[in-house]
């Protein structure tokens, strides 16, 4: 099980309500590219941006949408409150280096629905 985007875009230092930050070893004003080692955002995404405004990403609609849910992923992996999560650092680095530049729909697909998977498991996100 894990957390949702929205859970923890609704928990950080940019949340719209009195949430407190939640936000485990990513701070939101870091480059999404650089973060995960991608060149997807042209121009740059912060973390900030990514988890809170899904959608087109260079033409790719299923692009920002990924960087949605993979910011996410991430802090799920370094939640201690959030075990056992559906999937590994390693398993997520994966998924992230099968979508190349430029991303085609099929692989970007894939990599979100994976990812989405684990994001929204059956159970609730022990933090909420």
């Amino acid at each position: 099980m894990g957390c949702t985007p929205g859970f923890w875009r609704n928990h950080s230092t940019f949340a719209p309500g009195n949430q407190d930050d939640e936000w485990v070893g990513l701070t939101a004003g870091q480059d999404f590219d650089t973060v995960f080692g991608v060149n997807w955002f042209n121009p740059n995404r912060t973390l900030q941006v990514a988890i809170t405004t899904p959608g087109d990403a260079q033409g790719v609609v299923l692009l920002g949408t990924l960087g949605f849910h993979v910011v996410a992923a991430q802090l799920n992996i370094n939640s201690p409150d959030v075990d056992p999560f559906g999937l590994t650092q390693a398993q997520l680095d994966t998924i992230i280096g099968n979508v190349s530049v430029p991303p085609d729909d099929a692989t970007v697909a894939t990599a979100l629905a994976l990812i989405k998977a684990a994001n929204e498991a059956e159970g609730s996100c022990p933090n909420s």
